[in-house]
Order: C-alpha cells, then structure tokens, then sequence
C-alpha cells in the first residue's frame, strides 16, 4: 500500500521495479499482497506491454480469488484491453 502512495508521489520511483510488481500480483500465495501488487501497478501507470499479459493470464484462470480478479478488472479497463471484454464479462 505504502508504494502506491509513493507513486501517486512520483511514479518513476517504482516504475524500475514494475516486473517485480507483476511477479507478486501473479504468483504471491497471499490474495490481498497479489491485490495490492496490482493496485500500485494501477497507481504508477506501468507499460501496457508489460501488464496486459499478466493480466489476460490471471483473468482467463477462473481459478484466481476475486480480490485479484477485481484489480485484473480494473487493470485491463486501464490499459483499454479490448481483447479481454468477453472473458471479463464472463466473470460478472
């Protein structure tokens, strides 16, 4: 939580550290670490390139808890990933 607060401060901060970022909001065991992850990456504005297809990955597992299924949401509304509008859709 604390580095979305730096980046709402200064992005570039955490913008180096964006593949980290992914790595947790990914994989983490933890739900609300995983939510956290993916709410600073909302805060910081991180690459699309680099977003999106952790994103479309996390949303395509109906596996995934709803907590990191709402930031993916809110993630790919972000980075205007038109692609993932089915699968989101599917998930309501």
């Amino acid at each position: 939580r604390e580095l979305a607060n730096i980046a709402k401060i200064k992005a570039a901060y955490l913008q180096p550290h964006t593949a980290l970022l992914l790595k947790v909001f990914q994989q983490d065991s933890d739900s609300m670490v995983r939510a956290a992850a993916g709410t600073t990456l909302l805060a910081f504005a991180a690459d699309p390139k680099e977003v999106v297809p952790v994103v479309t990955e996390i949303v395509k597992n109906d596996k995934e808890p709803g907590t990191v299924l709402a930031v993916a949401a809110r993630l790919a509304a972000a980075h205007q990933a038109k692609d993932l509008i089915p699968d989101l859709q599917a998930l309501k």
